[in-house]
């Protein structure tokens, strides 16, 4: 399970973004995907303290994209959140997943 710092700024980064031609070759994507990212808690409500949904951007390496989560997240130390990531690379490309995130305190 991912992990969530609470009172942090996390970087949420997907990795090996990829399509499928007809021929069935996988490609790494570029910057043309619209993703997208939601978190919401375990009642399926969104997570407060910022403005749903947020757009990932292209980091310049192929398949992979990030943003920034804000640390005014209202999250506490122990729950479970859901990221409701959505991907849309044009017709037949669109796709939809979810990734369990704990939150936790930073500790040293």
């Amino acid at each position: 399970m991912a992990v969530l710092y609470r009172l942090s700024n996390n970087l949420l980064v997907l990795t090996n973004v990829t399509t499928m031609s007809g021929a069935g070759v996988y490609t790494l994507l570029t910057g043309t995907p619209i993703i997208t990212v939601r978190l919401v808690n375990s009642a399926g409500a969104a997570i407060s303290g910022e403005t749903w949904p947020l757009t990932l951007t292209y980091t310049g390496i192929p398949g992979r994209f990030s943003v920034v989560l804000s640390d005014d997240l209202v999250i506490t130390n122990g729950q479970t959140v859901t990221a409701q990531i959505t991907i849309d690379n044009g017709a037949g490309q669109r796709g939809y997943f979810e990734v369990l995130m704990q939150v936790e305190t930073r500790r040293l």
